[in-house]
């Protein structure tokens, strides 16, 4: 499961830019990560998952790598989606994490 998140969330997006990267410089492009906040906040049983979106967090470094050629660089945290996982993540106590659509935070519930 490590091997896959990884080759995913964060091996895809290097061999993405990397082969677009000619391209991103002629045209003084802009590269736009879709990342979420897990990356920033953490979230317990997601170890795999919060790896690799702490990984793509650090991606914006990209920004001062390639400046020289014009080439924006941003990350973006959409709010939470309500997808099949959010109902199955519980932490060791128990608690279920549901979204808060009104924050875009996340929040813990019994």
């Amino acid at each position: 499961m490590w091997r896959r998140t990884l080759a995913v969330n964060v091996a895809s997006a290097a061999e993405l830019v990397r082969l677009m990267l000619p391209a991103l410089r002629r045209s003084r492009g802009h590269v736009i990560f879709v990342n979420a906040s897990p990356g920033m906040t953490g979230v317990p049983r997601w170890s795999a998952f919060v790896a690799s979106k702490a990984a793509l967090r650090g991606w914006p470094t990209l920004r001062e790598e390639e400046a020289a050629h014009g080439i924006r660089v941003t990350t973006v945290y959409s709010a939470a989606t309500a997808t099949s996982c959010w109902g199955r993540s519980r932490t060791p106590t128990g608690a279920r994490m549901i979204p808060s659509c009104a924050s875009g935070r996340r929040r813990w519930r019994r």
